[in-house]
């Protein structure tokens, strides 16, 4: 192979979850052994692997790598690939012990080559990356958690608080002074009708507002108290908005830490682990779509049976 002579150093960092399974490292594998094949020089392969309780594997053969327990109690937390002859140095990390780390550095005397292996490897790490709405979440929660401690909680409950306080104001008190009987207001709307002095107008509004005192008092639902009655607030369709929007933010927050592993070395005991994981999140994501369509269908069934029902 014809080659640069000139030295090159390349080095990539990705803060990111990952997801590397057994076909995605074999590939990776696969194009180191290919592109440092193409070299006159003989190369090293070497693995380090890391597990939870602290323990570090060294291995040579990738083969053994794959066929480790990787139990669920100690699973893998880092891995490294490493390779190297007299021309150059490769070195890949996996780092799941920070959120996710991946890191990629290649240093070489033949830039061509260099360049070429980089990309390609790049391409492969990138297909590791876990890129879902739920991971881009994960790490800004993440990166609160680390700004702000205990920082996590307040904005959900905040969110869940924005929405009672919207059902308030979407849903104005039903004091009793409010109404009127049916048939008394429809004589107050007719009486409006022939109101033509100044007068009339205050007599009107007299009379109105001692009817409405008088049907409160008759009703005996008067509350005499300096306090708000927030039970006024309520109403079946505020339920009907609240509780599956509850139900989101407490299953989104649940799963985001129990079902969505940052970082996934997906083989051994773990890849029974992980399908049961996705088994799990998959169904509690259904429950709340079927919640959130029966909350809104239940919404509509009340308003087009009772407007003023609530």
């Amino acid at each position: 192979m014809a080659s640069d002579n000139t030295a090159v150093s390349l080095k990539q960092t990705f803060e990111t979850p990952f997801l590397i399974d057994i076909p995605k490292f074999n590939r990776i594998i696969g194009i180191i052994e290919e592109k440092y094949g193409e070299l006159s020089a003989p190369f090293d392969l070497s693995f380090q692997i890391r597990l939870k309780n602290g323990k570090i594997i060294d291995l040579t053969n990738p083969e053994e790598v794959v066929k480790l327990d990787n139990a669920v109690h100690n699973p893998v937390r880092f891995f490294a690939v490493k390779a190297h002859n007299v021309f150059s140095l490769l070195r890949i990390e996996y780092d799941g012990e920070k959120n996710g780390v991946i890191s990629l550095q290649i240093s070489s005397r033949d830039s061509k080559w260099s360049n070429q292996l980089f990309a390609e490897l790049i391409e492969q790490v990138e297909r590791t990356f876990l890129s879902s709405w739920m991971y881009r979440y994960i790490k800004l929660r993440n990166k609160l958690a680390e700004d702000f401690p205990l920082s996590i909680m307040p904005p959900l409950l905040g969110l869940f608080m924005a929405v009672v306080l919207g059902t308030v104001f979407l849903n104005p008190p039903r004091t009793p002074l409010a109404g009127l009987p049916k048939e008394r207001a429809e004589s107050f709307h007719e009486r409006s009708k022939s109101i033509v002095t100044y007068n009339d107008r205050v007599q009107f509004l007299f009379d109105l507002e001692t009817s409405r005192l008088e049907y409160a008092l008759a009703s005996n639902s008067t509350r005499l108290s300096s306090l708000p009655d927030f039970r006024s607030y309520m109403s079946v369709r505020s339920f009907f908005v609240i509780i599956p929007i509850f139900l989101i933010i407490t299953c989104a927050y649940f799963v985001s830490i129990r079902c969505y592993p940052s970082c996934v070395f997906l083989w051994g005991d773990y890849i029974q682990h992980y399908d049961h994981l996705v088994f799990i999140r998959r169904n509690l994501w259904l429950a709340v779509v079927i919640s959130t369509l029966l909350g809104v269908m239940s919404n509509l069934f009340v308003i087009a049976l009772s407007p003023s029902f609530g």
